[in-house]
């Protein structure tokens, strides 16, 4: 049996982790955020000091741009700065969650959990991406 060949399984798996990202960059924006406008990112939202009768639009639109992101992260998939401004923003959204909203941290699918996961696919990315010669 001849082993695989490593830029297939290179592609394979940069072709799983942008599917992955770029899945879950769409469902946080549409599904929690558009379509049932969950309790907790309003919560949030207030959090961030954005005025009550303004939250629910300030969420649905930070659902909107995640949906954008997610794919744009699809669609500009090899370049390299869309990783690194991809793994600023997970960075970032965590950061915002322990300042804002710390609470979130010892809940089911917290953004431990979620953005660290989505970390390292980020990391992985760039090293497929750098180990296929594809930077």
């Amino acid at each position: 049996m001849t082993p695989p060949n490593e830029n297939a399984v290179f592609t394979t798996q940069l072709w799983l982790i942008r599917i992955t990202l770029s899945l879950m960059w769409c469902y946080q924006g549409l599904v929690p955020k558009v379509l049932f406008l969950d309790s907790t990112e309003l919560a949030l939202a207030g959090a961030l000091g954005i005025q009550p009768q303004m939250q629910q639009a300030f969420v649905q639109l930070s659902g909107m741009l995640e949906l954008l992101w997610g794919l744009t992260f699809f669609a500009g998939f090899q370049h390299n700065w869309i990783h690194r401004l991809n793994l600023l923003g997970i960075v970032g959204l965590f950061a915002l969650s322990v300042v804002f909203k710390p609470a979130l941290l010892s809940a089911a699918f917290n953004p431990v959990v979620v953005n660290g996961g989505m970390f390292v696919l980020g990391l992985l990315a760039l090293e497929a991406k750098k180990a296929a010669n594809y930077s």
